[in-house]
């Protein structure tokens, strides 16, 4: 009994010793999330800003639609980074990471037309531009991933078509575009979850429940959300 009692005193010195690392653990987490909670939040602000730029152009359609048309077009907030490379503009988000801009089918028969030609040449011969574009996040945290899955598009910005949001998968890059770029999203509450290794694809905000399944990169920074505009 004694040696119990030395043992329970022992772990009682220790733990006191312990506590100053675990308020210091639990100050720096909480500061981690009021962080990311801040800079998803002005996201948001971004994107609204952003599309509302993008929606004042006089074209109809997207033709050759990327970060270079953006950052050219000064579409972006003003303190939004970017940096030229070989390959064109770099844009860097809140989060640290990029953001992607791209061409997007709107409607079915647009989409059905051009992917009528069996050849890439062909394809290119008709091509003139597409009726929507997507703007992507990819390899974000899961904190971010889930505010932006959450945020009702739709009421904050009228021309939202679609959001989808998965896991970023080193061998198939185009994972979390792939389907929102290819699909057309028409039904109010459509929604399609593809699997854990795929992505989630809706026309509306997601439901904490599909946010939290779909935003599976806990241990990983490889969230991405994508979201599309017309």
């Amino acid at each position: 009994m004694q040696k119990f009692l030395e043992v329970i005193k022992d772990m009682a010195k220790s733990f006191r010793f312990m506590l100053p690392l675990v308020f210091i653990f639990a100050v720096v987490v909480m500061f981690y999330i009021r962080f990311t909670q801040t800079d998803a939040r002005q996201t948001v602000k971004d994107i609204i800003y952003t599309t509302s730029k993008i929606s004042g152009r006089p074209e109809t359609i997207f033709a050759d639609f990327d970060n270079d048309t953006v950052v050219y077009s000064g579409f972006l907030p003003i303190d939004i980074r970017n940096k030229m490379t070989d390959d064109g503009y770099i844009i860097t988000s809140r989060f640290g990471t990029k953001i992607i801009f791209m061409e997007a089918f709107k409607t079915k028969k647009e989409k059905d037309y051009y992917q009528s030609f069996t050849s890439e040449k062909e394809y290119k011969k008709h091509y003139r531009g597409s009726g929507a574009y997507i703007i992507s996040f990819p390899r974000i945290r899961r904190s971010a991933c889930m505010l932006l899955a959450r945020t009702n598009w739709r009421k904050k910005i009228p021309n939202f078509m679609g959001i989808e949001v998965g896991r970023v998968n080193d061998n198939n890059p185009n994972v979390g575009t792939e389907r929102l770029s290819q699909g057309v999203l028409q039904g109010v509450n459509e929604v399609d979850y593809n699997g854990p290794d795929k992505s989630f694809v809706a026309n509306r905000k997601l439901s904490y429940r599909e946010a939290f399944k779909s935003c599976h990169c806990l241990l990983h920074n490889k969230c991405v959300v994508s979201l599309k505009f017309y």
